[in-house]
């Protein structure tokens, strides 16, 4: 039987292809008014399914919002403290959320990461949506917390971030509190009371 080789152009030329027909798909969702959570829906399925080859390329050429590059983009190695800015969320359903939606990890993964049985996880996660829908879209963050840290079970979620971000970063009590829309009294309590554990 004779083969068949497919040539450089034609495999080019199969790429831009691809590469028309998810920008024309981008086109059409922005033209029909479609939210921002559904398009990032869609890219976060794409990459999932490993057909989003060329759509950074296409979403760079585009000058399309950076959000959704960032999504797409593989983010750093931790927890981005931009997430805990939200007001519907405990610390650990945000961390939960953000690695089951953000990081595509699945429950075991999540629970092996931060040292909790999965059942834990998965009803964290579960309560999660309920009370917060969409992916957390990370940009400009600065500080990154190790996952690491939350294997700490010594310490409460709070209290970790809270040493981490005050011994390791060297932040003030005001500071962190900004970033993690906190009382600061809550973060020198948290801070405190952490301390404390580590002296008995």
């Amino acid at each position: 039987m004779k083969s068949y080789r497919i040539s450089k152009k034609e495999v080019d030329s199969s790429r831009l292809n691809a590469e028309k027909q998810f920008a024309d798909a981008i086109d059409v969702l922005k033209k029909q008014n479609y939210k921002e959570e559904y398009i990032l829906e869609l890219l976060k399925r794409l990459v999932a399914e490993k057909q989003l080859t060329d759509a950074i390329d296409v979403l760079k050429k585009q000058n399309y919002k950076e959000n959704i590059l960032s999504l797409v983009e593989k983010p750093k190695d931790g927890i981005p403290i931009v997430i805990f800015s939200n007001d519907e969320l405990s610390c650990l359903e945000t961390i939960v959320k953000f690695l089951k939606e953000n990081k595509y990890l699945s429950f075991s993964e999540i629970a092996s990461l931060l040292n909790r049985d999965p059942r834990t996880i998965w009803a964290t996660y579960s309560n999660s949506r309920k009370k917060k829908s969409g992916l957390f879209l990370i940009k400009d963050c600065e500080y990154y917390i190790p996952f690491e840290i939350f294997r700490n079970r010594s310490l409460g979620v709070l209290e970790n971030i809270c040493v981490y971000l005050k011994d390791v970063c060297k932040l003030s009590f005001h500071q962190i509190a900004v970033l993690l829309r906190r009382d600061d009294r809550t973060v020198w309590t948290s801070y405190n009371k952490a301390r404390g554990k580590y002296k008995q």
